[in-house]
């Protein structure tokens, strides 16, 4: 999130204010973000692939999310090759949009959130 030039809230009272709620259970698992007490942002956490919880999660341009090896699989890439290898032609199994691969963030922090215990 930038918040340079922003006069209101400083990063640290930001996210402050944010809270979190993470519900894995055998029929869903979900994300749920509670911004300044009242909005709501909801993640499922399942992939749309494998529909199991996400491994290794990696989210596409378009913000849908994969297990790493299940979006390698559906770019037609090796996982050490990498996204970058992928067909600008790939298309998003879930929106369909094309050329999302090569700009694919690894989301270290949640796959830390949702390894086992």
């Amino acid at each position: 999130m930038n918040l340079k030039g922003s006069n209101s809230l400083t990063s640290d009272e930001l996210f402050g204010q944010l809270s979190y709620d993470l519900n894995i259970s055998d029929e869903k698992s979900l994300l749920t973000l509670t911004f300044l007490g009242s909005e709501k942002l909801e993640y499922n956490l399942t992939c749309p692939i494998c529909l199991d919880i996400i491994f290794q999660p990696y989210s596409l341009r378009c913000g849908h999310i994969f297990c790493k090896s299940c979006v390698c699989l559906a770019a037609s890439v090796l996982i050490i090759e990498g996204f970058k290898c992928a067909n600008q032609d790939s298309k998003c199994p879930v929106c369909r949009e094309s050329g999302v691969y090569a700009k694919s963030v690894c989301m270290s922090e949640l796959g830390l959130l949702l390894q086992p215990k």
